[in-house]
């Protein structure tokens, strides 16, 4: 399997598990950690529709994704002063 088989067939699989199990119709939170961010931005750019109405809140900790080709400018800002901001906040406690 690929991240992308694991965010349209995995993802959603667990999802579904889930919720029979716990009687629910949506989860509270998905929180990925390094592939896991890759298969559920995977599934929810494949299947949106799905995800828009099984999950309420994505947390992505450690995301393996670049903005290199994002037309979000706000996305982009944020990429590139983090590091500085990073630095700055560490220095003044």
């Amino acid at each position: 399997f690929d991240w992308e088989e694991m965010g349209t067939r995995d993802d959603p699989a667990m999802i579904d598990y889930i919720l029979h199990q716990t009687n629910s119709t949506m989860i509270d939170a998905y929180i990925g950690h390094s592939e896991g961010t890759t298969q559920f931005f995977a599934g929810a750019s494949l299947l949106p529709n799905y995800f828009v109405e099984k999950v309420k809140l994505f947390i992505a900790l450690a995301p393996v994704v670049r903005l290199d080709h994002s037309t979000n400018k706000a996305m982009v800002y944020s990429s590139e002063i983090i590091q500085p901001l990073s630095n700055f906040v560490q220095l003044i406690g």
